[in-house]
């Protein structure tokens, strides 16, 4: 196996219905946690690397991203944050892995 084996799916469901989906790394650490409502994408959508460092966090709402994304490194470093308007990027930014600010 390699390093980024995943190891299955688990759906767990919320008490009015709504769908939760969770992925785990075969290590047991989540990878990727989010909401759907009726087959969409609803909610906070959160991705985390294999050492359990959160990767990306943003907010989708019936599939299109919505607000703030916000992206790291696997070292924890931000590297970017993008705002979302009904799926349209508006006034991203984005850093090095050193935290200084790409140009």
């Amino acid at each position: 196996m390699t390093e980024n084996t995943k190891d299955g799916v688990h759906t767990e469901f919320y008490e009015n219905g709504q769908r939760k989906k969770m992925t785990t790394y075969e290590n047991g650490k989540k990878e990727l946690e989010g909401t759907y409502k009726n087959d969409l994408i609803n909610g906070l959508v959160r991705r985390w690397y294999e050492n359990g460092q959160q990767e990306l966090e943003v907010n989708i709402i019936d599939d299109l991203k919505q607000g703030v994304q916000i992206g790291w490194y696997e070292n924890g470093q931000k590297e970017k944050e993008i705002n979302y308007d009904n799926g349209v990027i508006t006034n991203p930014k984005y850093w090095n892995e050193d935290g200084s600010v790409k140009e």
